[in-house]
């Protein structure tokens, strides 16, 4: 479905096309840190506590990170966690 808009202001034409701008950045991708927080968090944790030590929602609370981000992250859970904890020496 497409609309036609018929702008007389030159004006309010500029307005809208940044809105349109606007809208369409926020459809894009963002990058995120929270997988880089999620894994020092977890080194951290690890290294006070242990790997059984350690709950996952620990290293949520630990990253300031969203909690759904883990499993995007890492979708293997904590023993995925911990090996890019090993691999990032």
């Amino acid at each position: 479905m497409s609309s036609v808009i018929l702008i007389i202001n030159p004006t309010l034409e500029a307005f809208v096309l940044q809105r349109q701008e606007l809208c369409m950045m926020g459809d894009m991708p963002r990058r995120s840190d929270s997988r880089d927080r999620m894994i020092a968090a977890a080194r951290r944790l690890f290294r006070a506590h242990g790997y059984f030590g350690t709950a996952l929602s620990d290293v949520v609370a630990e990253s300031a990170a969203p909690r759904g981000s883990l499993y995007f992250h890492f979708p293997g859970g904590k023993e995925e966690l911990a090996t890019e904890v090993a691999l990032q020496k």
